[in-house]
């Protein structure tokens, strides 16, 4: 448990990834969980979008060797916020970026979409959470790579491993 001051601890398979783990500086504690595909949460099922995008993340995850299955809480809050990304993309790209809109005078005004600003708060919170699984350029460009690709191409090939 954290105090809330400071970095958050690193996971150990992280540190192992990038180079930088050291024994007398890692956690005793730290519970050590296999690479696994996700546990998808039942809710993420009502929105298609979303839940395809659980099952595409969750795959690179596997692939990054970095995911397990309590991961997936997080993973489908990445992937419904994609989702409310694109969807608000596609409504600012069908409707401009700028809208007719009535003043407090009743004349019509051009102003922003109102979609703007929580596209652009999603936008932010999928780098958050993108930066957080190694899923950018830069967040990834310290983890050494794999020899073994992963034998998991889809999500169907995982069901049938496991």
């Amino acid at each position: 448990m954290t105090s809330g001051r400071g970095r958050p601890r690193k996971p150990t398979a992280i540190k192992k990834l990038t180079g930088t783990f050291r024994n007398d500086r890692a956690y005793p504690n730290e519970p050590q969980l296999g690479v696994s595909f996700p546990d998808k949460p039942e809710w993420l099922d009502a929105d298609p979008l979303s839940s395809e995008l659980f099952d595409q993340v969750s795959k690179y995850m596997v692939d990054m060797r970095v995911s397990a299955s309590v991961d997936g809480l997080a993973i489908s809050l990445l992937s419904d916020q994609v989702a409310l990304y694109l969807r608000l993309r596609k409504n600012i790209l069908d409707e401009g970026e700028m809208i007719r809109s009535p003043n407090s005078a009743g004349e019509m005004i051009l102003k922003a979409h109102p979609a703007i600003v929580p596209m652009n708060q999603s936008f932010v919170n999928i780098s958050r959470l993108m930066r957080e699984y190694g899923l950018t350029a830069s967040s990834r460009s310290s983890l050494a790579t794999k020899d073994q690709p992963s034998d998991i191409s889809s999500f169907e090939d995982f069901l049938k491993v496991n």
